[in-house]
């Protein structure tokens, strides 16, 4: 009679570890895709706008002073860079962005 208490103890305490092991996995995905779609709402944008600035600074060192076009490659992106005298605009060569910048 003993062991079997004994028993129906240890299953509970194992079931308890086994959810609250569950509980952690469970919190540790969650900070992983709230990692992830940060990075996806706050860094890309960022990160994509810098090098259109990048590349609208390398444009505006290339082209001459009255304006035109040039092409300007920034790591894998390729941006369209059209230089006027009011303001300098910036396409993804895949059409996904557009900026504009004064000079």
């Amino acid at each position: 009679m003993g062991a079997s208490n004994i028993d129906q103890k240890l299953s509970g305490v194992l079931l308890v570890e086994h959810l609250a092991a569950l509980g952690v996995v469970l919190m540790a995905v969650g900070w992983l895709a709230l990692l992830m779609r940060t990075y996806q709402q706050v860094v890309i944008p960022v990160r994509q706008e810098t090098t259109a600035y990048y590349a609208a600074r390398v444009a505006l060192m290339r082209v001459p002073a009255r304006g035109g076009e040039t092409q300007v490659s920034v790591g894998p992106d390729v941006w369209k860079v059209v230089v006027s005298a009011k303001e300098v605009r910036v396409d993804a060569n895949n059409s996904t962005a557009s900026y504009t910048f004064n000079p």
